[in-house]
This record gives structure tokens, C-alpha cells and sequence, in this order.
């Protein structure tokens, strides 16, 4: 998990400045100076690109920092302004482009700005085959946990393709813990349509002959320092303007499988125009899925697939049909996978009720907030939303069989989920189970008492810390409500609201650094949480201060 620095990145302050360079007040304009220094021994950076925009018009000024790392703006006319450095293999913090607002206002004395740079860490190996042999145009990509929805899912952050020697190199990262992961080559004549760095594998695949079930063998993709299974993956810890070389992968050939059966419907006949397609059980597994439509007789023939988990999945695709499904896990291993059966069945139509304390009256048939079934643990799922009929009533067709999440978007202000059933289901904690002989309504109820919660993050000596990332995490008993989990930022002031929050206990934490979604980790949580401030919010505002977690 990637630390979170204590380091304020950027600082911006009035400072007293030598007489020579007060005398320079007396002319009609203010301006600006500073100096650019790199974390960790404050070297002076060079050749950074730095540029005053003014917030309130087009104009602006950019000049480059010199050997010694100072530069300047002269005759800066009063105003409100931003104030950007760049610099190739350097980054500043998203907190520092929030400190970098300027007010230049006439009569004052010159401003004296500092920036501190991070220098960007770099990855580099070599990819070879089982002798050793280096490989060519191989995708090699650095990965890092990030969260959705509480959910950990892997995100690809920066992607090198290996050259003649079977050399790769990934370079400009910012400090964290990266997983390799290196895929199947890609021909020439495809590298030019890899557009998506999650789609890297399926063309790679397909190039190379994925899609006609060829005799000879392919590759599998791999992660450091050698597995195909991304859950016990070595990950590389990188730090400020570390250089990682000998980070090597050695890929491992595998023989594409083909995936054959038929398709049947709820009364055994064969269910024709069905879709079928083959899809990875993990969302970490770098393939899209593939798909085909069944023939005159159901049947159904998908080549080019490589070893690993799978659901094979089946639905209708007729025009004013009823929607109807079904899905199968299977493995793929060393062999074709024949003789499959999968029964599709009609899904379920879900009718419900919204209903909002108060009174259905105020339910806007208009402008009604969206109810969305999201299945759950299924990538590439669609997500079913529900059709208002009259006032709070809705339906929500052809749901198939499965374990799903009910989400509503887009609540009026100082509204929230109350609760949420299905019979004797409890939704809002359990999840919602559906299994096509589902008869009950779906009852969604509305609270309109919604809590509010300001309050200010402070450090050890309880001075402000200005734009803080501030995290509102819900008791442990209510940590599986995904929904609960909200974050703010700090302003210049280190003053932060949060609004529209179900009344209950929750933990506040607040860090000095970058906000990647940690604090939805349960490792995270566990390790930091008694730094926190417990807090109980009811209906109304309430005010608070919680001082900021330093993390090591």
C-alpha cells in the first residue's frame, strides 16, 4: 500500500526580502519571485517550466528557473493568479496545484514563492521466452491497487513495450508500490490500434492467432517476479527518483483452448441468436471478453481462449423478446473445453416502491433520482436501472439471477437511503439476492434528516493544515456499506464540510499528502483508524476538529 507523505509540498508566504529588492517596490506594478528545490536535500531544480495564469483572464507569463533554481515575474498587475512548475521527471502533489492560487494586490510587498518538486521513480528489466531468449514489442505495464466502491481492482498507470534486446523501461513514477505485469507480444501490424491499456491483452492475444484456435503455442501474461496469479504478485516499493533495474520476466507459452457447447432455453429447446461470451471470473485478468452468437441450433464454438477462470455467459438478443440468461464458471486448463450446457431462463421483473419520509408528495415523477442494480463481483456487467411508472412506483425488467447492490443517484440535498428491503430481505446490508421465483416488492425508504459536518484539520501544535484530504469512514459494524464512505479536502484555511451523510458513528481521518484511496482500505484502517476521531452524526450540522493523521 502506497505511504502517504508528511511533506507539505508547496509553501507560499510573504518573506522579508533584501533592501535592493525592496527599493524595486516603489514602481507601479507588484511581482513575483521564487526559487524551485527538489524533496528530500532542497537541491536547486533547473530548467523547470514555470507559468502565472491569471484566474480572472487569458493572460499569462512563463519563464524557465535557472541553474540556481530562482526565477521571476516582473510588472505582475494586482489580481487573483495560479501558478503551475513543470518539469520532465519531477511532479508536484495535487496539493500543491491547490496552494498555487496567488493574490497579487497593489502596494504590497513582493511575494516570495518556494516549490518543492518530487523526482519521478523509474522500472526497468528485461522480458524473455522459456530459454532465455529475448522477447520483442512485448506490453510491459506497472499496476497499482486503487479502490471502487470499496472494491481493491488493480489500475495500469504507465505502459513500455520491449525493444530488440527485450529491454523495457518505466519511467516518471511517482513514489508507491507498483506490480509488474508483462503480456503476450503484439505484432507490428497491430501495436498501432492498442488505444486502452486494459485492451493491450486481447489484441496482443487475437494478433497472434487468438481468435483461429492455432497449433502453436502463445504466451500467458505474467507478473513480477514470475506468477500468473496477480494475488500473490511481488510488488516493487518505489521511491522519490529511485532507479529499479533487474526487474525481469520470463513469460511462459501457453496453448489456446476452444470453449464449445449449446445453448438452451427454460423448455430444453435450443435458444437461437443467443450471445454468448467467455469473460475472466477476476478483474484483475488483463483480457476483454470474447463473444459469439449461437447457431440454428443452439450451438456455440469461442477459440482462442487461454488458460484460467471463466463464466460463460448466454442471453437473448431478439428483438421484443423477453430478456432471458444464464451463465456458467468453468475452468480452462489443458485441454478444450466441450459438451457445455447453459440454460437460460426469463429474468425476473422487479417492481418497487420509492418512498421518502414526509410523503410521496415529495417524489418528482420528473426528476426522480436513479435506482441502478449493480451486479456484484462480475466485471464487464451491465448495470440495470429502473423505469418510473407513477410517482414512486418503478420497475426494473429482466433481471437475471444473481447477487446485486441497489444504488440511488442523484438524492435531492439532505436527503439519504434510509433503507432498503426486498420481502424479508435486508438490502441495504445485505445485498440484494434474486433468483427468478422473486415474487416480493423492492421498498426503498428515503430519510430527509440527513447530517452535515464541518470541521477543521490541525496538526500536533493545532495550527491549520491548508487542503488536507479528510476521510468520513463509518464504525466497523457498518464498514461493508460501501455508500457510507465519503471524503472532502481541506481548504486554505484546513476548514472541510461534509454534507448529506446518514446519521450514525463514523471515524474521521485526516493526512497531510495525496488523497489515492486508502482510507477505503480495511489494512489501512486497521493500522490508522485509532488516530482518528470518533464521531456521531445526527440530523442537522454539526461542527469538529480532527488533527491530522502523519503517516510513516
Amino acid at each position: 500500500m502506497r505511504r502517504i507523505s508528511a511533506s507539505i509540498l508547496v509553501t507560499i508566504a510573504v518573506s522579508a526580502l533584501p533592501a535592493s529588492v525592496l527599493a524595486q517596490q516603489e514602481r507601479a506594478s507588484p511581482w513575483l519571485e521564487g526559487i524551485v528545490v527538489t524533496t528530500g536535500n532542497a537541491e536547486p531544480l533547473g530548467k523547470a517550466t514555470v507559468t502565472l495564469k491569471s484566474e480572472g483572464g487569458p493572460g499569462s507569463s512563463t519563464v524557465r528557473t535557472l541553474q540556481d533554481g530562482r526565477f521571476a515575474f516582473s510588472d505582475v498587475p494586482p489580481g487573483r493568479y495560479r501558478l503551475t512548475v513543470t518539469r520532465p521527471g519531477y511532479f508536484t502533489s495535487r496539493r500543491a496545484v491547490a496552494e498555487s492560487a496567488l493574490t497579487v494586490v497593489a502596494g504590497q510587498p513582493p511575494k516570495s514563492v518556494r516549490v518543492v518538486m518530487t523526482a519521478a521513480g523509474a522500472i526497468a528489466g528485461r522480458v524473455s521466452d522459456a530459454d532465455g531468449d529475448p522477447l520483442t514489442n512485448v506490453p510491459v505495464q506497472a499496476l497499482r491497487y486503487s479502490f471502487q466502491d470499496g472494491r481493491r481492482v488493480f489500475t495500469p498507470v504507465a505502459t513500455a513495450t520491449t525493444n530488440d534486446r527485450g529491454e523495457y523501461r518505466l519511467f516518471w513514477l511517482r513514489p508507491g508500490h507498483y506490480y509488474i505485469r508483462a503480456t503476450s507480444p503484439v505484432p507490428e501490424r497491430t501495436t498501432h490500434a492498442m488505444t486502452t491499456v486494459q485492451g493491450v491483452f486481447d489484441l496482443a492475444w487475437a494478433a497472434n492467432g487468438g481468435g483461429q484456435d492455432p497449433a502453436d503455442e502463445r504466451y500467458a501474461a505474467v507478473y513480477f517476479p514470475g506468477t500468473p496469479d496477480p494475488q500473490i504478485a511481488t510488488p516493487i516499493e518505489v521511491s522519490a527518483g529511485g532507479d529499479y533495474a533487474g526487474i525481469d520476466l520470463r513469460l511462459i507459452p501457453v496453448r489456446p483452448r476452444r470453449v464449445r457447447g449449446v445453448v438452451v432455453d427454460a423448455n430444453a429447446q435450443p435458444a437461437v441468436r443467443a450471445m454468448v461470451s467467455v469473460v475472466p471470473r477476476s478483474p484483475a485478468t488483463p483480457m476483454l471478453a470474447m463473444s459469439a452468437p449461437t447457431d440454428d441450433n443452439g450451438g456455440f464454438d469461442i477459440a482462442g481462449i487461454p488458460p484460467g477462470s471463466y463464466f460463460v455467459t448466454a442471453a437473448s438478443a431478439g428483438r421484443g423478446e423477453r430478456r432471458a440468461g444464464g451463465r456458467l464458471a468453468i475452468e480452462v486448463s489443458d485441454a478444450n473445453v466441450d459438451r457445455l450446457s447453459v440454460v437460460m431462463t426469463p429474468g425476473t421483473d422487479i417492481t418497487g416502491d420509492l418512498i421518502v419520509e414526509g410523503g410521496r408528495d415529495t417524489i418528482n415523477a420528473r426528476a426522480h433520482p436513479a435506482v441502478v442494480l449493480e451486479e456484484k463481483n462480475r466485471p464487464q456487467s451491465a448495470d440495470e436501472g429502473a423505469e418510473f411508472l407513477d410517482g414512486g412506483t418503478f420497475m426494473i425488467g429482466g433481471v437475471m439471477a444473481g447477487d446485486y447492490d441497489v444504488r440511488l443517484y442523484e438524492l435531492p440535498p439532505g436527503q439519504y437511503v434510509k433503507s432498503i428491503r426486498f420481502g424479508p430481505q435486508d438490502v441495504l446490508n445485505n445485498g440484494l439476492q434474486i433468483d427468478g421465483r422473486s415474487v416480493d416488492r423492492l421498498e426503498i425508504v428515503v430519510g430527509t434528516n440527513a447530517g452535515a459536518l464541518d470541521g477543521s484539520a490541525v496538526n500536533a501544535q493545532r495550527e491549520p493544515v491548508p487542503f488536507a484530504p479528510v476521510a468520513l469512514v463509518p464504525a466497523r459494524a457498518q464498514r461493508h456499506r460501501t455508500d457510507l464512505y465519503k471524503s472532502a479536502s481541506a481548504d486554505e484555511s484546513g476548514r472541510f464540510r461534509f454534507h448529506d451523510v446518514p446519521p450514525g458513528d463514523y471515524i474521521l481521518l485526516a493526512w497531510d499528502g495525496d488523497d489515492d484511496g486508502s482510507w477505503q482500505d480495511p489494512e489501512f484502517l486497521r493500522a490508522y483508524e485509532s488516530r482518528g476521531r470518533a464521531v456521531r452524526v445526527s440530523g442537522g450540522a454539526s461542527k469538529i476538529e480532527v488533527a491530522v493523521v502523519h503517516v510513516p
